[in-house]
């Protein structure tokens, strides 16, 4: 669905010997000249000036407007892709004038994903999630609670996730290994993923429910961390209060992502290094199974511009010009949400 005409673009976020760009794909072609006049006259993107090609006018608005929504991020590391294609299933508008893009529509895609077999910046954030514990009870839970909501905005391997691999892949389903020890009858050695391979993790990082909200949740603390994360928490729930703010993942084919794995990631936090072994084999027992099962995708966030065509009437372009803002839209409402999330992750860090 991606066609060829490289075009390169910085990646946000992450470490310094993290690969530094996408090679992003732009074909030169009708369907992406249109969306480069399209996405100015949306007012989404501003003209930086930049001139040539229309993928080339593209690319630098597309870079100038990800730098700024993205710029600043230390943990997750993520970047875009453009390309054209067709939609191979209905596709929610997220449009004021346009309820759902019919399969079959032609247009151009911007997507929000991580570099291709990359599992994120790891970071140790057990230590500093046990110490808000301490100093409030249900605080540091609910510091892990709100990066797990997060993660349905950009993919996060959080400790819960590798306990619900570990019982998935290892356990066939149930809370630990008994089951799966009884079944080789004793005739070979267990060599899978112990429960006792987690005893190191608290039961409430890996089931992280409680949640401190409203007057439950301090306003304030002289500890400076520890203030930095209320002040995160606070803007998390602000944020998350007006469902409109709090976008769900906009897959690139209208498919339900719950539906599909993903199989790379913009962060890897792990909860100590004594669970680190554990969580990074878990966690790549569950990607060589989710992409041997090809049910999986690599796209977490995706913005869809229908070509009008280059007939269209003025009512046709202000259509598609409509839908680009709305889904630009649903984009940067997901990076404000990635922002606070790797601010998050950043205090939470050792």
């Amino acid at each position: 669905m991606i066609a060829a005409h490289a075009l390169q673009i910085p990646l946000m976020g992450g470490p310094a010997d993290c690969p530094r760009t996408f090679t992003v794909r732009t074909p030169e072609s009708g369907v992406i000249a249109r969306a480069a006049l399209a996405i100015m006259d949306a007012g989404r993107l501003e003209d930086t000036g930049q001139r040539g090609s229309s993928a080339a006018i593209l690319q630098g608005a597309l870079h100038a407007w990800l730098t700024r929504h993205g710029a600043g991020m230390r943990v997750l590391r993520f970047g875009l892709k453009v390309g054209e294609g067709a939609l191979q299933c209905d596709m929610p508008a997220h449009s004021t004038l346009v309820e759902v893009f019919k399969k079959g529509t032609q247009g151009a895609y911007v997507t929000l994903s991580t570099p291709d077999g990359y599992w994120g910046e790891r970071v140790i954030i057990g230590n500093r999630c046990a110490e808000l514990e301490r100093r409030k009870p249900g605080l540091g839970e609910t510091a892990l609670w709100w990066l797990e909501q997060a993660s349905r905005v950009v993919p996060m391997w959080l400790p819960a996730d590798a306990l619900a691999a570990a019982e998935w892949l290892h356990w066939h389903g149930e809370t630990d290994e008994q089951t799966a020890v009884e079944m080789l009858d004793g005739e070979e050695e267990w060599t899978g993923v112990r429960r006792a391979d987690f005893d190191c993790i608290p039961k409430w990082a890996l089931d992280p429910k409680r949640r401190l909200s409203g007057q439950a949740l301090p306003k304030r603390s002289t500890h400076r961390k520890t203030a930095a994360v209320l002040r995160l928490l606070a803007e998390l729930e602000k944020l998350h209060e007006d469902k409109r703010l709090w976008p769900g993942r906009l897959p690139l084919d209208g498919e339900g992502a719950d539906d599909f794995a993903m199989v790379n990631m913009a962060a890897f936090a792990v909860w100590s290094q004594e669970s680190a072994e554990v969580q990074h084999r878990l966690a790549d027992d569950f990607c060589q199974v989710e992409s041997e099962s090809g049910e999986y995708i690599d796209v977490f966030s995706s913005a869809f511009l229908p070509d009008p065509g280059p007939g269209a009437n003025e009512n046709q372009r202000a259509d598609a010009m409509f839908a680009w803002r709305d889904h630009l839209a649903h984009l940067e409402r997901g990076l404000a949400v990635m922002r606070l999330a790797d601010a998050l992750l950043h205090e939470l860090s050792e």
